[in-house]
């Protein structure tokens, strides 16, 4: 045992007691060291001693000890089922009002296990329970801000930011009667994480800028890291960028230097971002970024460079790989969502195998309280026991076989379970793949749009100066020719912006007065020279008691008219379209 990462000190005190109640003491106080700074594994192997001598000595309250402390080390490692195990242990070893702070710690482990199998109803149950027992009984700071955080943590992740707000204030006041620095910049850093949620960028920029000055010099360089690197964030998107590059240079110095990799990777995105048109320097970060997340198998750092890296392109007018960036973009997604379910159908399995766990806890512990009594009746009672011992072999194997009934039954229901998430993770990976692919087809042709307009005003441009030069009668009917093609394809442009508009649910209509007796007439000067090519006679007729101030969306009803009447003489040849508008103050009619 000596070589398990415990103090020096207390492995000396350990192998040189002589009894077996001093080295059970002895071990106890090993594990109360390394339950603050030990290892998994050590606190393992120190549990199993406690564990063993407590039994020896038949010592209730080392024996919870050494359960709590086998459960905490396995909830570190990641093995959660075995980890309830020992949790649900010292529960019934032990109540509250024996040792309330050891049972608000107990609850506060199974909520940390639940939350990371998931179960964040669970967990919300443990750590309420946790708070119930901190209203009577005085908890250790580190224990009381712990749950605080964390279910302010999980109400965060479900929206409900109310409740997480409430959490989160609770816990700077307590980490600060704990001298808990670091506890206390973590709640501030939880406060401007749900403010940036609200988009109260403002407020999440003092509250990021308090946990920075939470923290001592030199110390709690990690927390240090996720407050530097979250204000970085925040004031990308409140500017101006000078100060967002400072803090997130720093915070891209402290991840090399601390080796974290994912928050190394994250500091280069979003200084890429705020490198602003310096495109050398922010595709020289993504380079950096992209190296990391290779390395380190990072898929979703992976696919924010591939993102970040495909906006670069596109401000640079590399379109062309902006677009094939996405596309990669998007096949990473797909994957990285297929991951993600799969991961989600085992916790979900987790959760069902925890559950049926806790239903054969119950069994055994009824069983071993009932074998106890019999232990008892055996020792006068030699010929009884062994007609009990029939029995409840009898009754064992009743209970065997209802269990291996229930057992198929689960198991039935499980490949049910799982048929279904799967069918269910499908549909959800082709909506998010549908979807992907439109926002992608959006901003294409966004970008598209906007690279043709730019040539295309300047065509429209030149023609009208060279209009206004005075031609020759040749040269200004091609000028013409060139001028109106260049206004029939500015209105496709449109239309096809538009209607991407219309399908987004983003198109708006600005209610203003406008004069509607200049919009229609307006729409037949703008056609007038296409009705002459076409010897067509274009006729707008105003009625007398039509309004000629009305309140609507002017540019758009223009456009409307300039569709309709332009669909009218595309079909139109050697005849006559006719406009007519009646109205009243409180309607108008087109004909």
């Amino acid at each position: 045992m000596e070589g398990l990462a415990a103090p020096a000190p207390l492995v000396a005190r350990y192998t040189g007691a002589v009894s077996s109640q001093a080295r059970m003491r002895a071990a106890s106080n090993i594990v109360d060291t390394l339950l603050l700074i030990g290892t998994a594994q050590a606190q393992l192997a120190w549990a199993d001693s406690l564990r063993m001598l407590a039994s020896l000595e038949q010592d209730s309250t080392m024996l919870a000890k050494a359960h709590f402390a086998r459960g905490d080390a396995l909830v570190r490692d990641g093995r959660i089922g075995r980890a309830f195990d020992d949790l649900r242990a010292v529960l019934v070893l032990c109540d509250e009002h024996h040792d309330p702070v050891l049972v608000a710690r107990t609850h506060a482990r199974i909520g940390d296990g639940l939350m990371r199998m998931g179960g964040s109803t669970g967990a919300i149950q443990r750590y309420n329970e946790v708070l119930r027992i901190a209203r009577k009984t005085r908890l250790p700071a580190r224990v009381l801000v712990h749950v605080l955080s964390s279910e302010a943590y999980i109400h965060a992740d479900l929206e409900h930011l109310d409740s997480a707000v409430m959490y989160y204030q609770q816990a700077p006041a307590a980490a600060r009667a704990g001298a808990l620095s670091s506890m206390e910049a973590r709640a501030y850093i939880g406060l401007g994480d749900v403010a940036g949620m609200r988009d109260d960028h403002a407020t999440a920029e003092v509250l990021y800028r308090k946990a920075i000055a939470t923290l001592s010099t030199g110390t709690e360089e990690r927390t240090m890291l996720d407050a530097r690197l979250a204000l970085g964030g925040v004031l990308l998107i409140t500017g101006p960028l000078d100060p967002a590059r400072i803090e997130l240079r720093s915070a891209m110095r402290l991840a090399d230097s601390l080796r974290v990799r994912g928050s190394a990777a994250k500091a280069r995105i979003f200084l890429a971002d705020a490198m602003g048109d310096d495109h050398r320097a922010a595709l020289q970060l993504l380079d950096e970024a992209d190296t990391i997340s290779r390395t380190d198998a990072l898929g979703a750092m992976r696919k924010e460079v591939l993102l970040s890296r495909s906006e670069r392109y596109a401000r640079m007018g590399r379109l062309r790989e902006a677009y094939d960036l996405s596309v990669r973009a998007l096949a990473l997604t797909d994957s990285l969502n297929m991951a993600f379910w799969e991961e989600g159908a085992r916790r979900q399995l987790q959760r069902s195998q925890v559950g049926l766990k806790d239903r054969e806890i119950d069994a055994l512990e009824q069983r071993g309280e009932e074998q106890g009594v019999l232990a008892e009746l055996r020792m006068g009672q030699l010929r009884q026991q062994r007609i009990l011992i029939t029995v409840w072999v009898i009754v064992a194997l009743a209970v065997l076989a209802l269990a291996l009934t229930a057992w198929r039954a689960y198991r039935k229901q499980r490949r049910t379970a799982e048929a279904l998430e799967r069918a269910h993770a499908e549909v959800l990976v082709q909506k998010q793949r549908a979807e992907e692919s439109e926002r992608a087809k959006d901003r294409f042709l966004a970008n598209v749009s906007h690279e043709i307009r730019t040539p295309l005003n300047a065509i429209m441009g030149f023609s009208n100066i060279l209009l206004e030069s005075g031609p020759d009668e040749q040269s200004a009917r091609f000028l013409h020719s060139i001028r109106d093609a260049g206004d029939n394809l500015m209105a496709v442009i449109n239309d096809v912006l538009d209607i991407g508009r219309m399908e987004a649910w983003r198109l708006t209509l600005i209610q203003e007065a406008f004069d509607l007796h200049r919009c229609a007439k307006q729409c037949g000067e703008l056609l007038r020279h296409r009705v002459d090519q076409q010897r067509n006679n274009l006729i707008i007729g105003i009625a007398a008691d039509t309004p000629q101030w009305v309140t609507g969306d002017g540019a758009r009803l223009t456009q409307i008219l300039l569709n309709l009447l332009g669909n009218a003489l595309k079909f139109t040849a050697d005849g006559e379209v006719q406009l007519n508008i009646f109205g009243n103050p409180g309607k108008c009619a087109f004909a």
